[in-house]
């Protein structure tokens, strides 16, 4: 961006800015080369610090209680709203989940009991999520680190000079 508003100030008002000095420290560029070792840590430190920015891990405990309770406090408002109005359908479909959620009914203690329900099966929704999101961000991360370091060992291989052995 800099370097545009200069080649604009060059251009219109006859300044002589040098566009090729513009963002040169060390800072800007995405290769360090150093020689110093404590300059290498010191790079693999902000390389780390800067994916574990751009790549935020979810707490388990705190994504499952957050579905969990969606899931229950849905479950709980869905069971009073068709035990106050009994709507004709709903409700018959809604007493099936009694199957699958043991003394879950349409009444104020069937809601009572979804909104348990609820809780534990988005929480252990939730927090499985969050758990495969961590280990897929995990294993990118160390697919892309791993890939980079191969592409500078190739470098590194391909820049050496090849020994012929016909001398």
């Amino acid at each position: 961006m800099m370097t545009a508003l200069l080649a604009v100030r060059n251009a219109l008002f006859n300044e002589n800015h040098n566009l090729w000095a513009v963002n040169t420290e060390r800072e800007y560029h995405e290769v360090v080369h150093t020689k110093d070792k404590k300059d290498e840590e010191k790079a693999l430190r902000a390389t780390e610090a800067a994916f574990s920015r751009a790549f935020l891990k979810l707490d388990p405990r705190a994504f499952g209680a957050a579905w969990g309770l969606v899931t229950g406090l849905s479950l709980t408002l869905i069971t009073f709203i068709v035990f106050r109005n009994q709507p004709e359908g709903i409700s018959d479909y809604l007493w099936l989940l009694g199957h699958y959620l043991p003394g879950y009914g349409v009444t104020w203690l069937g809601g009572l009991l979804g909104l348990l329900y609820g809780f534990a099966g988005g929480f252990l929704f939730g927090s499985g999520f969050a758990v495969l999101k961590n280990l897929g961000v995990t294993i990118t991360i160390a697919l892309v680190r791993r890939n980079a370091e191969l592409r500078l060992l190739l470098k590194i291989i391909n820049s050496q000079p090849v020994i012929s052995s016909k001398e």
